[in-house]
C-alpha cells in the first residue's frame, strides 16, 4: 500500500495516453465504476479507492493493477450481497434474487447492470 501511494506516474499526456492504452481502460472511468459500487454496496473497498483516486492525475502503472486487484475483489464478493439478519423469517420477502453469469470476469458493466436492476443477492427469508 506505501508503494501505490509514494509512487507517481508519468506527467506528460503523452506518456499517459500510452499507457491507458497499454493497459486497455481508463483509470479515471475505472475509478468512477470503484465509487459507484462504494456508495451502493461495497463500503469495504473505500480506503484503496479514496487512494487511488487521489492519483487520477497522473497514474503510474501500479495503479492500473490496484484498480484490476480491487475489481477482482469485488468480483470475488458479488454472490455475498447486503446481508441482513431477522430474528424470525418474514415470509412476504422473496427468496432471493441470484445475479446472471458473467462471460468475463473483467467486465464489471455487467456487474453495474445487475445492481441497477436488482439482480443481485440482496436477502432472503432468513436474512
Amino acid at each position: 500500500m506505501r508503494q501505490i501511494m509514494l509512487t507517481e506516474g508519468p506527467r506528460d499526456t503523452k506518456q499517459i495516453k500510452q499507457l491507458e492504452k497499454e493497459m486497455g481502460f481508463s483509470n479515471r472511468m475505472a475509478i468512477g465504476e470503484l465509487i459507484f459500487a462504494l456508495i451502493l454496496c461495497c463500503v469495504d473497498i473505500s480506503p484503496s479507492v479514496i487512494i487511488l483516486s487521489q492519483h487520477n492525475a497522473n497514474p503510474a502503472k501500479i495503479h492500473y493493477i490496484a484498480v484490476c486487484q480491487v475489481f477482482l475483489h469485488i468480483n470475488t464478493q458479488k454472490h455475498d450481497g447486503i446481508y441482513y439478519w431477522r430474528k424470525e423469517p418474514n415470509m412476504e420477502l422473496p427468496i432471493s434474487l441470484q445475479p446472471k453469469s458473467m462471460s468475463k470476469p473483467q467486465d464489471l458493466r455487467n456487474f453495474k447492470e445487475e445492481l441497477l436492476r436488482g439482480q443481485t443477492v440482496l436477502n432472503d427469508r432468513f436474512r
